[in-house]
């Protein structure tokens, strides 16, 4: 579960998304720093890949995000030339293993959006970097020696010039949309969602009459539609309303589709967060009867690609007997301008959160399935 959107309109670039998930992903703030150095860490097949093909590299621009499992991989972050990334979870996926025919620098599947926020500026160069390596399967560690290998994730990557890309890896192929649209949530795959989210195509809040191809899915719609005291507003009726990935993403792109283009950056933020509530899930317990696992959405993030402004929201944090813990949303969306931050000076606790390859022997790699909440 996951929703990404992009505000791309009138001029302004404003990237929003929520992480949805049945564990605590993603909670820890991350900053890399101009000048700190990280090599890839892929795990899985570390024994076959020569020391001397890992990607190695030096962080060329700061950037904040957000980082899971205590390492210095960011799920989703923004950095100092607008460039911001997103990883969402995709069931499905299947990662490279290392193909030692292939001479190309090597980097786990994981790393690429961090390599990217500390390597480019734009989704171009985001392009460039990723055609120039072998991107392999990874592992993460989820507990002190413990890793685990085949998380599927796909990636949103965008820019402040309004230019888009999403990455997936699809029967151990990487499979990439360049030029992409403004939506992403989670399975089916990309193509699939954008070919299911034309069937709502029809609906134009600007129609002064009925809409002949919803009329026929929405209950006594005719009915509903001559006594609207507002048509603009019924001209929505039809949209998807439930939770799934698909409907998300449909939901997302009429909604998208339909806004006019702001006129300032405030009012872009405001659009990307009305859309981006519109997806945020429910806390449901027991919605699995197996595991007594639930996904609800722990946090969402706005990112204003032309100010370097992010801004944080936590909704929700679960106990250890999944049992829901709400945070504080008095106050709303907190601010990180990312100009206020020197990224040439590095602080202590910072120090430490590079990549870097593993070098212990006595560790163990288990399959994603044989862990509960993936």
């Amino acid at each position: 579960m996951c929703t990404n959107i992009f505000i791309n309109k009138g001029g302004y670039h404003v990237e929003a998304r929520s992480m949805d998930f049945p564990i605590n992903m993603g909670t820890e703030l991350l900053m890399g720093f101009v000048g700190q150095k990280n090599t890839s860490n892929p795990v899985v097949d570390a024994e076959q890949i020569p020391a001397g093909q890992l990607t190695s590299w030096t962080n060329k621009y700061g950037y904040v995000g957000r980082g899971a499992f205590n390492t210095a991989v960011v799920m989703d972050g923004m950095n100092t030339e607008g460039l911001s990334i997103s990883i969402l979870y995709l069931p499905g996926s299947e990662y490279a293993p290392f193909k030692s025919a292939d001479k190309r620098p090597v980097l786990s599947a994981l790393e690429i959006g961090t390599f990217f926020l500390s390597q480019a500026k734009t989704v171009k160069e985001a392009r460039q970097l990723l055609d120039a390596h072998q991107i392999v399967a990874w592992a993460i560690e989820g507990a002190p020696g413990m890793f685990i290998k085949n998380v599927p994730v796909h990636y949103s990557v965008r820019d402040k010039t309004g230019d888009s890309m999403v990455i997936e890896f699809i029967k151990g192929e990487v499979k990439i949309y360049h030029s992409a649209g403004n939506v992403m949530t989670n399975a089916p795959a990309y193509d699939w969602q954008l070919n299911y989210a034309k069937q709502y195509s029809s609906i134009d809040v600007s129609a002064e009459k009925p809409n002949e191809a919803m009329a026929q899915f929405v209950p006594q719609y005719n009915e509903l539609y001559g006594d609207a005291l507002r048509p603009a507003v019924l001209n929505f009726m039809g949209i998807p309303g439930d939770y799934s990935p698909s409907s998300r993403f449909a939901k997302c792109t009429v909604l998208l589709d339909n806004l006019y283009a702001p006129n300032s950056s405030a009012e872009a933020v405001y659009q990307a967060s009305i859309i981006l509530n519109s997806a945020v899930v429910p806390y449901t317990p027991g919605s699995s009867p197996k595991t007594k696992i639930t996904t609800t959405t722990l946090w969402c993030v706005i990112k204003d690609l032309d100010n370097s402004v992010m801004r944080f929201l936590d909704l929700a944090f679960f106990q250890a007997d999944q049992k829901l813990l709400p945070m504080s949303v008095e106050n709303g969306y907190k601010p990180l301008d990312l100009k206020s931050v020197n990224f040439n000076a590095v602080p202590d606790e910072f120090a430490s959160k590079t990549i870097a390859t593993n070098t212990r022997k006595d560790i163990k790699v288990v399959d994603v399935t044989q862990v509960p909440g993936f």
